[in-house]
């Protein structure tokens, strides 16, 4: 498809027209459509993704009456995987580390830097006076990771319009009442947006020459950041009065984002936004503006002509990273590409087990209408149990219906949907112990530790990627934008964080003080994700090694000699994300302590009569020894303990 200029020819009297605003409209959106050539295949595979996840499928060749029930497979295990990371990040405490230069030492501590950030993180500015928080944001953007190829991310902030209280006492004598006012005030907030694919596009050579992010504002809004400085102000008065042309690429409309279509009222007025970040070639390859931000409204209009990067940093604003990456590749691929066609074939194949079901229950019946003494009663077709009142002339023993043909299910069929179930279960590195199903056959414990292991490996790598290349890169690039915008950030916010003496070091030093103090002497690490995954396994190695020692006394004497067995249980703890101090006994129970351990002793010694009775009803074993998964003889809750405690995925 050819570029469209969609520009107005100048008429007839006007002001002298900008030419090099004009080739710079032209080259944005030249790359624009660069851009979005080469990303139309993937949106297409997105939406896709898009539509099994929210529960819909094409059944217009369906007939009435026919089965149109879907499996939600996709649904449930995308939103396991989110589950994961958001425990990873909210419930085993700190999830990432500040490394700050020894040169720093005595002056300020890596913790107190991670204080201040986690402040920001828990308060973010979303929209309007909305605010959201850092595991919602990540959460959202893997759930966008696994269906869409590519977490994007624009890290940046804004100030904020506040109203701050002030209590104006009344006055007894002259009889008014006490008062609240406001004072308006602004502070500097950051922001961490989720942007969808369809709005961004990058250089698709692979380059990275420049970014481009598409966005639609409210009118209202482009005035207000041309007030505060952002855009012209002459060239968004323009903007008042016209309409932007309809994008080239089809948006995610209200249907794809799960809700009711609407219409926008006709004071709403929009603004197509196109914010260039990147450098600009001119016609004859060589550099024109480099490591710039530029933006163009409606298409046609220069709001923000090409100025330097405003961030100290130098850096693109935007996050953008695969959850699994092909080589050379700019839009890789998304964990249900596959997955989504898998679904599909299972609703399929589910529908029509239920269509064989139910016509092998009702059939296709023909009918001897004639005969009937009310033809209207077979008008809307013949229920289960209806009485048909036929005419005295029919003969005995003739049927005035009869069924003619059934349905029938296949055989093969449920062998043919449990196949299509396992290669779906690999395809999203899951099985039957992760989603609480019990396995279908006789299956060795040793045999679910090999395949929980193969999946791990594939887990690990995934977890490592959202680790380093996402929630890495969004703190080192929130922090410095904390640093750069420090002096319009409320004293609160470091006071309440902090000590005083740190606070006041940060408050008095000047931006650029602050900013070459900070910026490039912190080290982020962050562990919440794998620390998760490597609990369970330290659980697991720790109850192994204390299983091998309770069975050899020779061991056992030696643990007990060198080895403390309240460290020990208090790392078990830990690693179940115990606190073990709120278990601890308090005095009067530590009084109480030798007449607790008499009763114990008499307990097992009472208990362990039943010990031979009991163990003659555990059932059979496996000939190599190992206990069996599955096979019948195990209750739930002795399968259940195949499972880790920490991430419930399987040990």
């Amino acid at each position: 498809m050819a570029f469209q200029d969609n520009r107005p020819p100048a008429a007839s009297g006007e002001d002298d027209v900008d030419l090099e605003g004009l080739t710079t409209i032209q080259e944005i959106m030249r790359c624009h459509h660069e851009a979005d050539e080469a990303k139309r295949d993937r949106l297409s595979k997105n939406r896709t993704n898009r539509d099994v996840y929210l529960g819909r499928m094409d059944w217009s060749y369906k007939t009435e009456g026919q089965s149109t029930e879907f499996i939600p497979k996709v649904p449930v295990s995308v939103e396991q995987m989110c589950s994961f990371i958001k425990r990873g990040l909210v419930q085993f405490g700190d999830w990432f580390s500040i490394d700050l230069d020894k040169r720093l030492d005595g002056v300020v501590d890596g913790s107190q830097i991670r204080e201040v950030l986690k402040c920001f993180l828990a308060d973010l500015w979303d929209r309007n006076n909305k605010s959201t928080q850092f595991p919602l944001v990540i959460t959202d953007s893997v759930k966008m990771g696994l269906l869409e190829s590519l977490v994007i991310l624009k890290v940046h902030g804004g100030m904020k319009r506040t109203r701050k209280p002030r209590f104006a006492p009344g006055s007894r004598i002259g009889g008014t009442s006490d008062e609240m006012l406001w004072d308006e005030d602004s502070v500097w907030r950051l922001r961490i947006d989720l942007i969808r694919p369809e709005d961004y596009f990058p250089d698709p050579t692979g380059n990275s020459l420049y970014e481009i992010h598409e966005c639609e504002r409210d009118l209202h809004e482009v005035l207000q950041m041309a007030e505060d400085g952002i855009y012209d102000k002459a060239i968004v008065k323009k903007l008042i009065g016209t309409s932007h042309p309809q994008p080239l690429m089809d948006k995610r409309s209200d249907h794809d984002r799960n809700q009711p279509q609407t219409t926008d009222p006709s004071f709403r007025k929009k603004v197509l936004i196109h914010e260039f970040w990147g450098t600009l070639l001119n016609n004859d390859g060589t550099i024109a503006h480099e490591n710039i931000v530029s933006t163009v409204a409606n298409s046609r209009f220069l709001i923000r002509k090409p100025e330097p990067n405003p961030f100290w940093h130098q850096e693109s604003p935007f996050v953008v990273a695969p959850l699994i990456r092909v080589p050379f590749s700019v839009w890789h691929k998304a964990l249900y590409d596959h997955a989504s066609d898998l679904n599909i074939a299972i609703n399929e194949l589910f529908s029509l087990m239920i269509d064989g079901g139910i016509a092998t229950v009702h059939g296709v019946k023909q009918i001897r209408i004639e005969d009937l003494e009310d033809p209207g009663q077979v008008q809307n077709g013949v229920h289960q149990g209806q009485t048909l009142a036929v005419k005295t002339t029919l003969p005995h023993n003739a049927d005035v219906m009869k069924v003619v043909a059934t349905g029938a299910v296949p055989n093969d069929a449920m062998a043919m949907y449990e196949a299509l179930n396992r290669e779906y279960n690999t395809a999203v590195l899951s099985n039957e112990m992760k989603v609480g199903q019990l396995p279908p056959k006789r299956v060795l414990a040793t045999e679910v530790v090999e395949v929980s292991q193969s999946q791990a490996v594939t887990l690990d790598g995934m977890v490592a990627d959202i680790e380093i290349s996402i929630i890495q890169q969004l703190l080192r690039k929130s922090w410095l934008n904390i640093l750069q915008n420090a002096d319009d950030i409320p004293d609160h916010a470091w006071t309440s964080s902090i000590d005083r003496r740190v606070a006041m070091l940060m408050l008095r030093a000047s931006p650029e003080e602050r900013y070459e103090l900070f910026a490039d002497k912190c080290q982020f690490k962050v562990f919440g994700l794998s620390a998760t995954m490597q609990r369970a396994l330290d659980f697991q190695k720790l109850m192994a090694l204390l299983q091998g020692i309770s069975q050899n006394p020779f061991l056992l004497q030696a643990y007990q000699a060198k080895y403390s067995a309240d460290k020990t249980l208090r790392t078990l703890m830990r690693n179940l994300n115990l606190n073990p101090d709120n278990m601890a006994k308090d005095e009067a129970e530590k009084q109480n302590a030798p007449q607790e351990m008499q009763n114990m002793l008499a307990l097992s010694q009472a208990m362990g009569g039943n010990q031979n009775q009991r163990s003659s009803n555990l059932g059979p074993s496996n000939p190599d020894g190992g206990p069996v998964a599955g096979g019948g003889s195990e209750t739930p809750a002795q399968i259940n303990q195949l499972q880790s405690p920490i991430t419930g995925l399987p040990s």
